[in-house]
């Protein structure tokens, strides 16, 4: 275990060399002022003797906070409130949201059917510390949720979109692929 430790502690300090050079380079190119620099994870360490989740419950594929709650590190420039400890509720899918929404990405411009997306905005969350959401739904799938719907909705629409715009060859392949997405 002694060793292991080292190994890591050498991991982190080689990771914390490369990150340091990442931004002094960003600094050089004059980018860093619009730069936000973020590390984090879907879950809870792995249980056992591979990480620790203490004082929570459970662990990496597990419901319980060990599992699913994580640390997050953003830094930036641009942020407004800084050296804080954020204890708003987030979920992995929000980062997504959030970098469009900070790109000024809007996929209805695209002028195609968009997935639904579980993920919310929480850039005011982290700039600010406001709260930007109340609630995560945590779940394995099951036939027929909400969300299985949705993807069939999704999935016809696009289909007949595609009718129209795809040879036989291809509108075969998709409704192939589709059988599977909805495995």
């Amino acid at each position: 275990a002694k060793k292991s430790r080292k190994v890591y502690a050498t991991q982190i300090s080689i990771m914390d060399e490369g990150i340091g050079k990442v931004v002094e380079a960003l600094k050089q190119k004059n980018m860093y002022k619009d730069t936000l620099i973020i590390f984090t994870s879907d879950n809870g360490a792995v249980f056992g003797n591979k990480g620790s989740n203490y004082p929570l419950r459970g662990g990496k594929q597990s419901l319980f906070e060990g599992g699913v709650r994580a640390v997050s590190f953003v830094h930036s420039p641009i942020l407004q409130k800084t050296g804080y400890i954020n204890r708003n509720l987030h979920h992995i899918t929000d980062w997504y949201v959030t970098f469009q929404n900070l790109v000024g990405d809007d996929p209805a411009k695209y002028g195609k059917l968009q997935l639904p997306v579980d993920g919310v905005n929480i850039w005011g969350s982290i700039n600010q510390n406001k709260t930007a959401r109340e609630e995560v739904l945590m779940n394995y799938r099951v036939k027929n949720m909400t969300q299985e719907s949705h993807e069939h909705e999704f999935l016809a629409k696009r289909e007949l979109e595609m009718d129209n715009e795809l040879g036989d060859d291809e509108l075969n392949e998709f409704r192939r692929r589709k059988k599977f997405l909805l495995l």
